[in-house]
């Protein structure tokens, strides 16, 4: 019985690793053919890449969580595009979040904000606590709850283009500009189809925010 029992937990992780190669794999391929730099085994914890995760209050950086990353250049922008892994807990308690983010340089000076699902708990958000986003946030205000220093970040980032692309994305994602980086994040492994959807909505998100930025220069 209980050799039956560990064949088949052989057999089951075998299936499970084998279909995980495989997504990999056509990611790996998709990437490569919109002209990015694909990394299969993610990268050196101290590679220059990753500087923009650590500190992050958002995440829990831990070395050698990089799972792939991906660099190039999209619409003009130089992206970053990686899967990521961290842990939570404690022993039996230990939980893995995978998260797979998508980011690009945006310098507009406007303070730091973050934008999350209320169905999901952040254990590494900023230490301040979420504030109200205002009305002028539509529907997001249902779905997401706010970080953010100053009111005018929201005016700068969450304009009513931004709110459009973003509601689809709302159940699983969360967005983040701070330090002059714009991410978005998905709660998930994504496959090949889904980071091209990430990837199209981050230079969506990043063009619509340029817009209104040098609008009000």
């Amino acid at each position: 019985m209980l050799g039956g029992i560990g064949i088949l937990g052989l057999l089951l992780w075998f299936f499970f690793s084998a279909r995980d190669k495989k997504r990999r794999a056509e990611i790996g391929e998709k990437l490569k053919a919109l002209g990015f730099t694909h990394d299969a085994s993610g990268c050196s914890p101290d590679a220059p890449e990753l500087d923009f995760l650590r500190g992050n209050p958002l995440l829990k950086y831990e070395r050698n969580a990089v799972k792939w990353l991906a660099t190039g250049d999209l619409s003009g922008r130089f992206v970053r595009v990686l899967e990521y892994r961290y842990t939570t807990g404690y022993g039996k308690s230990t939980t893995h979040h995978d998260t797979t983010i998508a980011a690009t340089d945006l310098p507009i000076h406007t303070g730091w904000l973050v934008l999350e699902c209320k169905r999901w708990f952040t254990h590494h958000a900023p230490s301040e606590k979420p504030r109200p986003l205002p009305e002028s946030t539509g529907v997001l205000r249902q779905t997401f709850r706010g970080f953010y220093d100053d009111d005018r970040v929201i005016a700068a980032i969450v304009t009513a283009r931004v709110q459009a692309i973003l509601e689809p994305w709302s159940k699983k994602n969360w967005l983040q500009y701070r330090d002059g980086m714009l991410l978005l994040g998905v709660r998930d492994q994504a496959n090949a189809e889904q980071v091209q959807q990430q990837l199209d909505a981050l230079i969506e998100i990043a063009s619509a925010i340029d817009g209104v930025s040098g609008a009000q220069k």
